[in-house]
């Protein structure tokens, strides 16, 4: 009769309990459901019978799972627990699984059934683990006696004689009672025994033939078993003798080397005549096949076509003990999905034949991480390139300007001369735009930054965009709601959207639709992992899409370069996605892009969130006419081109202007003027000290002095990270007649 199985149910939900025992009722007919719903029960029923098996919740009204599973514990060592929760979580079934639960299901409608299944695992692993208990209790005891039993039995299977060590091996208590037995007694599978004597027939001998022996108590060990048959001389076979050699931990071990095989990570296979022999599941999961599909299948077949040849190379060398170096390939998977992985090899014997073992581990994700530092390592060095290539350029198209608006002031508009100047001047201004782009993709562009609402300064800018994008494009905006602010300079968000929109434009090349978006955004540590560059946090999100004509992964890997453009000659710079990259990575941002070619691109950036509150919009000031004044200027600039045409257009406003090659001559110059000098306007970065200290000393010689610094990029002695230090008044270089006479004013004005 099938013994009745004993199960405690700790739960003070009383609707799971009834869902609890009506699937162990379905799955066991013979079953006793003990319910623990209160701190009482549950010290009755542990003062109670034995369990076979205990499932409890995890957050209980009295306890929580954790305890009762340490009091089931201590009660019963031998009897598993199952936690089946919808409150706990990893950290508490990782704690749980270090006391011994046997399981951790969670609680839902379909899991019930789970349930089932994991508490008859449970159970039968209980009693292996018990079977095993006992039996490597009774094996340590037969091996401190001796650990190979001797024997001899005749020819119709009496046991004939026998040695303490098998008395003890077969589990009798005594030679005499052993000596009663038959040797067909001790055979677990008959065919062990008929496998066993065609073995002897043909070869007269048995060589390590390893069976299952039944003991007297029932139990079944693994045995090695060495013997020959005993004849007389006419050749009648009269008996038998041997040895009986228990191998259980032997077969205990290899079953366990199986287990630890089956459950590693890695990669690990067995390969002879270059097809695969053994593998193991994870390198079955690597591949995207089933084990049964790689047995027998030639081994270079997963690898990338390409790498062939320096595969090959490769384990020749190792397995020949020439290298012992691991070697990195791509390998195809089922679904033709590429992985890169790394492999090392080694010669071993299979089945009495030499073969190699080896092991390999997916690194895909290291090469995608990798690939990503290595595109930023890159983006870096290009943009500190295109910083200094900026910074002299601005010098000197600071001369070319200056010159030219000059020179166009001394002829008139009517001569041929004046338009020639007037071309001049264009060209340098273009010039100067491609030296601004530049900056901001170097991330030394100046910049205010302010906290603003990003909807708001987005939807101010949709007019401007259609215009830009022409009638036949559908601009699309879809603003978030209840958005986050963010800090940043507003004409970097002019910047940001006059490039993309112009891209997407480009993009779609004639009826189409540009989408604007914006989104409050987490991104969490799984997120950021698969992305090197990004860092966990709260983000504003603006997210700009066009159903454009995409792009390959070759294009998509260099957009941000700067003069990297797909467009035809004279089409574009190549300057406007880099100026985007320098804009998001100035603001401590990150940007996306997801496209397919034919399928339109999605520029995503994050923006950090800012926790302040956003500004009061303020009235801009009227743009002055061109206005000069009767102050004295003194203006110190190490590059003589610059200072010179410095000199002639303040000259031009009506300055008294005073100049100077480096700081110690303009210190040298105030100290010996005798009137007030009103504005100094200086370089920042020369030789000597930077602008800043020259501009501490002056003023403590000549109170009330105002500063104006100029500079063809920020630099960390008046910004920090572009963004300029609080009161300080900058005009960057090259900058126009206009420019530097609106600037003047309102430096020496305020």
């Amino acid at each position: 009769m099938e013994k009745t199985l004993r199960i405690l149910v700790v739960d003070d939900n009383p609707d799971d309990r009834v869902l609890i025992k009506r699937e162990l009722s379905r799955e066991f007919p013979r079953v006793q459901v003990t319910e623990v719903t209160n701190a009482q029960a549950h010290t009755l029923a542990l003062a109670g019978a034995p369990q076979d098996l205990a499932i409890t919740d995890y957050q209980l009204g009295w306890s929580n799972g954790l305890a009762i599973l340490q009091e089931i514990k201590a009660r019963w060592p031998e009897c598993p627990v199952i936690m089946f929760t919808g409150t706990g979580n990893e950290e508490v079934a990782v704690e749980a699984m270090k006391h011994g639960l046997e399981d951790y299901v969670l609680k839902t409608h379909r899991h019930y059934i789970r349930l089932v299944a994991s508490v008859k695992k449970a159970l039968k692993r209980k009693k292996e683990r018990l079977a095993l208990l006992a039996a490597e209790d009774r094996y340590s005891r037969l091996f401190n006696n001796a650990p190979i039993g001797l024997y001899r039995i005749s020819s119709q299977g009496e046991i004939v004689e026998a040695n303490p060590a098998l008395v003890h091996l077969l589990g009798f208590s005594d030679r005499k009672t052993l000596l009663a037995a038959k040797s067909v007694d001790f055979y677990v599978d008959l065919g062990d025994k008929q496998r066993w004597r065609d073995q002897m027939q043909h070869l007269g001998e048995v060589r390590g033939f390893e069976l299952q022996i039944r003991k007297r108590d029932g139990s079944a060990v693994w045995a090695r078993n060495n013997a020959r048959a005993i004849r007389d001389k006419g050749g009648e076979i009269l008996g038998y003798e041997g040895s009986l050699e228990d191998v259980t931990p032997y077969r205990q071990a290899m079953e366990a080397f199986q287990v630890l095989v089956n459950s590693a990570p890695m990669g690990i296979y067995i390969v002879q005549d270059g097809k695969f022999k053994r593998v193991n599941p994870g390198f079955a999961k690597i591949c995207g096949y089933s084990e049964e599909e790689l047995i027998g299948r030639p081994s270079l077949n997963l690898v990338a076509p390409d790498y062939w040849e320096e595969v090959r190379h490769n384990a020749v060398r190792m397995l020949q003990g020439q290298s012992h170096l691991p070697y990195e390939f791509p390998v195809i998977t089922k679904s033709g999905k590429t992985k890169w992985v790394v492999e090392k090899v080694a010669p071993t014997v299979y089945q009495g034949e030499r073969a190699a073992l080896g092991y390999f581990l997916d690194i895909s994700e290291h090469k995608s991480l990798e690939s990503q530092f290595l595109q930023a390592q890159k983006m870096e060095a290009v943009g500190r390139l295109a910083g200094g290539v900026a910074h002299d350029f601005n010098n000197m198209l600071g001369v070319i300007i200056g010159h030219a608006e000059i020179a166009m002031m001394q002829v008139s508009v009517t001569e041929p001369l004046h338009h020639n100047l007037q071309e001049i001047h264009i060209a340098a201004q273009r010039s100067a735009d491609l030296t601004r782009q530049l900056l901001a993709f170097a991330r030394q562009q100046t910049v205010r930054p302010q906290v603003l609402n990003l909807n708001l300064v987005l939807s101010g800018m949709l007019k401007m965009l259609q215009r830009l994008i022409g009638e036949d494009i559908d601009l699309v905006w879809a603003p978030g709601r209840d958005l986050w602010k963010v800090k940043i300079d507003p004409s970097q968000i002019d910047q940001i959207l006059a490039n993309l929109a112009v891209n997407a434009r480009d993009a779609i090349g004639g009826v189409g639709k540009l989408t604007i978006g914006t989104n409050n955004a987490v991104l969490d540590d799984p997120y950021c992992t698969d992305h090197a560059e990004f860092v966990p946090g709260e983000y504003v999100l603006l997210a700009v899409s066009d159903d454009g004509s995409g792009m390959d992964k070759e294009t998509l890997a260099q957009i941000f370069e700067p003069f990297f453009t797909t467009k035809g000659v004279g089409e574009g710079t190549g300057l406007g996605l880099a100026t985007v990259y320098g804009i998001v990575k100035q603001n401590d941002g990150f940007i996306n892009v997801y496209s397919e070619p034919g399928h339109g691109t999605t520029f995503r950036i994050y923006l950090p969130r800012c926790q302040a509150e956003a500004a009061q919009d303020q009235a801009e000031t009227p743009v002055k006419s061109l206005q000069g004044g009767s102050e004295t200027v003194l203006m110190v600039e190490d590059e003589k081109a610059i200072l010179d045409i410095g000199l002639a257009i303040l000259k031009q406003l009506g300055y008294t202007v005073l100049t100077a090659g480096t700081p110690g001559e303009a210190i040298r110059l105030a100290g010996n003027y005798p009137g007030d000098i009103h504005l100094l306007i200086s370089d920042v970065v020369m030789p000597e000290m930077n602008g800043r200290e020259l501009a501490e000393r002056l003023i403590a010689m000549k109170p009330g002095l105002k500063c104006l610094y100029m500079s063809g990029y920020t630099t960390n002695v008046i910004a920090h990270r572009g963004v300029l230090d609080e009161g300080v008044h900058f005009i960057q270089k090259p900058f126009s007649m206009k420019d530097l006479a609106i600037k003047a004013r309102e430096v020496l004005e305020g």
